[in-house]
């Protein structure tokens, strides 16, 4: 050893030369020495260090812990740290870091990346971008009436995404396979901000990569990996909302609590619906196999950077332009516009860009109400529970005299529902007592046992189900199966859209049709038409042309008034809208109106509408339409 110490004093090491040199001459040991300066390792030095015989400065320490063999490393790491005062988990950290550099090619996977889109270089009117970009997706994708809006707006929310509190997430989901899913996937991620397609994640990887990327995540074969997986779904329900979109782990060996950001765009395809936690927090487009009929282009990705680097930069230059501004001052106000909070908080990002965009004349805030209400749906998987609440109102209102169902007869009637899961509930077997009893519990309510006729009957209150079925059952959250569109008033630039008063109804020009459609009720009611003066007028066909009856007449508002009485609709033509529509007295349609398409408009409707002009009235009929021809309450 000896010999090795003089071979590296006389030439070996140039740096330690001189001070080994030094030290033998002042007669230290030279088996401490070579010890020492021939300890490759490091452990001798980290050794003495550690018993305070030997001064190191700070980059010396982590020279020698990061050449510490692995075993040597773990004895030592706790006095280690403890003489550096610093945690385990920061040593750890010293030890992979500067001293040893990995390569850029590990071997594991490929590095992520994203390409910034450079800005446009002139000023882009946005309501021109959204409809180029909708006309894209119609290019390349069949999609379902008001898709290709939906899906414009919520790629320009990709570019304006931390700008708002909520994040909807874009639910793409088919009934059955080559329905357009993974290629709408693909077009969107030529289009959005900072896109990361993936087909099969865990939950770990997506707050650890929306912490570190914030990107547009585009999911897809959802249906493969998540249906089990709980964790993967909280984490995805936690990024709705702005406020509480983290999640909370422990990492390194000291179990140091972190939090991870969940805050991103989402978009999600999946054959069949999404769970209902996320889909209540999303906006779905519901996808189908196109027909030999529908033509539409193949999506060429090879020439991707040719076909949608432009809207990619005009994106870019559009959500630059408007960072000056308060997206806030932009919304749509949407307190009547949804019933169902939920579903305003989804909508209205895509309500407020819309009216963003909306620089000059535009009709882009119409176009994203009509799609609302095209896309917007009551979920049949809401879950079991709120499905079997759903089922129990109807049952109820099918024994209009009964209070109280007894649970044998509710379960032999779900039984028969074959478009529900009663009758193949469990196992293939129809849903049971018991189970029936395990879905309500959660709800507070459970059976009760009366003594009816004679007999002792257990069974179901409907004053215990009632609180339920108004809290669960109401179906004011779907624009396009119930609920109108009542109020929508928008701030800022942009249009002013009230659709109380823009719901095309009549102004003037109706005339009631002869015989019309009656109902049994009207032919058989022999009421004077002296009752008309019961029927409160409310000054609402002043300004209306004379109404017939019959085959010509004039027989005026009196006729209106007397069929609304007695058969609670009236069947008129409306010169200004050029159709049929009908008139009710009050918020019930009747049956003939839903079965012959017909839209309905009440009283009151018209009562908001006689001071309009023809114009206005047509306008908002069209919206009307659009959603179903609901009743405006």
């Amino acid at each position: 050893m000896t010999d090795s110490l003089k071979r590296e004093t006389d030439g070996g090491n140039g740096q330690d030369r001189s001070e080994i040199k030094a030290k033998l001459d002042k007669g230290e040991d030279p088996q401490d020495l070579a010890r020492q300066y021939l300890d490759d390792e490091g452990k001798y030095r980290v050794d003495k260090w550690l018993k305070g015989d030997l001064e190191l400065d700070d980059v010396q320490v982590q020279n020698l812990i990061a050449k510490l063999p692995i075993l040597d490393y773990g004895r030592r790491r706790k006095d280690i740290a403890k003489k550096l005062g610093i945690s385990l988990g920061m040593l750890d950290q010293l030890r992979r870091g500067p001293a040893v550099s990995l390569p850029e090619d590990t071997g594991q996977g490929t590095a992520v990346q994203f390409e910034d889109p450079e800005p446009w270089p002139e000023e882009v009117d946005g309501a021109v971008l959204l409809d180029d970009l909708a006309a894209t997706f119609k290019k390349y994708i069949v999609l379902p009436d008001g898709g290709a809006e939906a899906l414009s707006l919520w790629t320009a929310f990709t570019y304006v995404h931390d700008k708002f509190q909520i994040s909807p997430i874009l639910s793409i989901t088919s009934p059955d396979k080559r329905c357009g899913k993974t290629t709408l996937l693909a077009l969107l991620g030529q289009l959005v901000l900072k896109p990361m397609p993936a087909s099969n994640v865990t939950a770990s990887t997506i707050f650890r990569g929306i912490e570190r990327f914030h990107p547009t995540l585009l999911i897809d074969e959802a249906d493969t990996f998540m249906k089990e997986n709980e964790e993967l779904r909280g984490v995805l329900n936690s990024g709705h909302l702005r406020a509480q979109a983290q999640c909370i782990r422990c990492v390194g060996e000291e179990n140091e609590v972190k939090i991870f950001s969940t805050w991103c765009p989402k978009a999600i395809a999946k054959i069949g619906k999404l769970s209902a936690t996320l889909d209540d927090r999303s906006i779905e487009i519901s996808m189908q196999r196109k027909t030999p009929d529908e033509i539409i282009e193949r999506l060429r990705l090879d020439r991707a950077h040719l076909l949608f680097g432009e809207p990619r930069r005009k994106l870019a230059r559009w959500a630059q332009d408007i960072s000056m501004i308060d997206l806030a001052e932009m919304e749509v106000d949407d307190t009547k516009l949804f019933t169902n909070d939920r579903m305003a908080d989804n909508w209205r990002p895509l309500l407020t860009i819309a009216n963003a965009a909306s620089w000059g004349p535009s009709d882009w805030v119409k176009k994203a109400i009509e799609a609302a209400g095209k896309l917007s749906t009551d979920s049949p998987e809401e879950g079991w529970g709120g499905l079997l609440l759903i089922d129990l109102k109807e049952l109820f209102e099918q024994q209009e005299e009964k209070h109280i169902l007894s649970s044998s007869f509710i379960v032999e009637r779900l039984g028969e529902l074959e478009h529900r899961p009663w009758p193949e509930y469990r196992r293939g077997k129809p849903i049971s007592t018991h189970q029936l009893a395990h879905l309500i519990k959660k709800y507070g309510v459970g059976p009760r046992t009366k003594w009816i006729d004679g007999k002792v009957l257990r069974g179901y209150l409907l004053s215990d189900l009632e609180p339920l079925f108004i809290r669960y059952t109401a179906r004011e959250g779907s624009l396009s199966s119930g609920t109108p569109l009542q109020s929508a008033r928008v701030q800022g630039k942009g249009a002013n859209l009230q659709p109380e008063k823009e719901l095309d109804a009549l102004h003037s020009g109706c005339t009631l049709h002869s015989g019309g459609v009656q109902s049994a009720r009207c032919k058989e009611s022999a009421r004077n038409k002296n009752d008309v003066n019961s029927l409160p007028e409310k000054d609402l066909f002043s300004d209306l042309a004379p109404l017939h009856s019959g085959g010509g007449g004039g027989a005026g508002n009196e006729d209106l008034l007397y069929q609304l009485k007695t058969c609670g609709y009236a069947l008129v033509h409306s010169e200004i809208l050029d159709e049929d529509i009908f008139v009710t007295e009050g918020e019930h349609w009747p049956t003939e109106a839903k079965s012959s398409g017909h839209v309905v408009y009440t009283l009151d409707e018209m009562a908001m509408l006689r001071d309009e002009s023809p114009e206005r009235i047509r306008t908002l009929h069209t919206i009307k339409k659009a959603f179903d021809g609901q009743i405006v309450r």
